[in-house]
């Protein structure tokens, strides 16, 4: 495990021991989608370092969150993939994915976005009735993430 332990018998705080460095949420969005190879990983996370990544993915088999995964022929292939623990997390992902879209919104101009369906570069659009416009494929990945875009 890296960081340094909570020490205290407590649900979130061994959450936050496993789930909660830098990264780790953002490696585990990307599981969800399906399995990737560690390039994969790497470019869809852009300024992760290879022993960071590595790290992080470590961690993450040793806490029984993520599996390595050969591919059958003719891919032949390693892959990580969430195990079923890892795919527990994706409620509360979700949740953190809904608080945290009001607030990255403000901050999104010329920015990439990844939610559901991949990276998007925002535009300006007019909202209705003062609300934070979203750009088009972000908006259509929350929709299909989440069955419908909630406020």
């Amino acid at each position: 495990m890296s960081g340094t332990p909570y020490n205290q018998f407590c649900a979130l705080a061994r959450a936050a021991e496993i789930i909660g460095e830098r990264w780790t949420l953002l490696i585990i969005r990307e599981l969800l989608l399906s399995p990737k190879r560690f390039g994969d990983l790497r470019a869809r996370l852009d300024d992760v370092s290879p022993a960071l990544l590595t790290d992080r993915l470590n961690v993450l088999m040793e806490a029984g969150v993520v599996q390595r995964a050969a591919l059958p022929a003719p891919f032949n292939a390693q892959v990580y993939e969430l195990t079923e623990t890892g795919r527990a997390v994706q409620p509360a992902i979700r949740e953190l994915i809904r608080w945290g879209g009001p607030l990255s919104l403000s901050r999104a101009e010329g920015r990439n976005l990844r939610a559901g369906l991949g990276a998007a570069r925002t535009r300006s659009h007019s909202a209705p009735h003062g609300r934070a416009a979203m750009p088009d494929r972000f908006a259509y990945s929350a929709r299909k993430w989440f069955g419908g875009v909630h406020n």
